[in-house]
């Protein structure tokens, strides 16, 4: 009977062990389960970081293309800048030789109302010449008349005789 009452007592004693196991097992599980969730929101919090990671490379990578597109643009403001001046300059310059010209033109404006005047002075003075001649009539045959113009003509006082035989 001792044999028995242990057998039972062993079996019961297994039975319960085993409904322990079955319980430690089920919270194993669990716990499992657990750590899986745990372990699967750390691979989302890790894939975030990741990401998170990869946008800040994108900003990163942005702000050196910003950077290089500011040099570029500070480059051709300089160019631009260079051309501005250089510009002003070739103006300045063309203002004084266009002044100058201008002085220069000025001048020969006022020789040639120089030269009209003497030429019509001188005209005049032949007019006078050939009315005296004609008047005491020592006018020889070759002399002819010089044309009544406009001295102020310059085209005119161009196609003046310059000669006494060519009158």
């Amino acid at each position: 009977m001792s044999f028995d009452i242990q057998f039972g007592q062993i079996m019961a004693a297994l039975h319960s062990l085993s409904a322990r196991l079955d319980k430690i097992d089920d919270r194993l599980n669990e716990i499992d389960d657990r750590l899986d969730k745990i372990d699967n929101r750390f691979n989302d919090v890790d894939n975030r970081f990741n990401d998170v990671d990869n946008r800040f490379n994108d900003v990163d990578n942005r702000l050196e293309n910003v950077e290089r597109h500011f040099g570029i643009i500070d480059q051709r403001f300089n160019v631009v800048e260079k051309r501005t001046t250089d510009l002003e300059a070739f103006c300045h310059n063309m203002h004084s030789e266009i002044a100058a010209k201008l002085g220069h033109i000025d001048g020969n404006i006022a020789s040639l109302k120089t030269l009209r005047a003497a030429r019509e002075v001188n005209y005049q003075r032949k007019i006078a010449n050939q009315k005296m001649l004609l008047d005491h009539g020592n006018c020889p045959d070759d002399i002819a008349i010089l044309p009544l113009i406009d001295p102020n003509t310059l085209a005119d006082v161009d196609n003046f005789p310059h000669t006494r035989t060519e009158f």
